[in-house]
């Protein structure tokens, strides 16, 4: 397991040399890793500790808004707790707010990078 943690910290973190990879990338290809390298069962076990998609992650939601994941739901890793931040159809930040996704019928279409959406989620966390 402190391997699996080692290696996601490594590429989600910012290097001199190359900036930090989206957590829901560094997922993706360490779960395609994870029989090589890590072991399945253990790689399963982190990502149900951090989710699918980690708290701090900016997502893109099927009602055209933007929000940070705020909490895992441990029984719906693909609904989250989520804190809704800009409304892409205007093109305007909202006053935030929380939403239980695994209450609702909006879903995540994406992560979102916080670069090109221009918004930090260490802000709003």
């Amino acid at each position: 397991m402190a391997a699996i943690v080692d290696v996601y910290d490594a590429l989600t973190s910012d290097r001199p040399y190359r900036k930090g990879w989206e957590p829901t990338r560094v997922l993706g290809k360490m779960l395609e890793w994870s029989r090589d390298h890590f072991g399945e069962a253990m790689t399963h076990q982190f990502v149900r500790c951090v989710g699918i998609y980690p708290v701090g992650t900016l997502v893109r939601l099927s009602s055209a808004e933007i929000a940070v994941v705020v909490e895992q739901d441990e029984e719906y890793l693909l609904r989250p707790r989520i804190r809704l931040l800009f409304n892409e159809k205007s093109g305007r930040h909202i006053t935030p707010r929380d939403m239980e996704l695994s209450a609702s019928s909006i879903e995540i279409i994406e992560a979102a990078s916080a670069q090109k959406v221009g918004i930090d989620p260490l802000v709003f966390l």
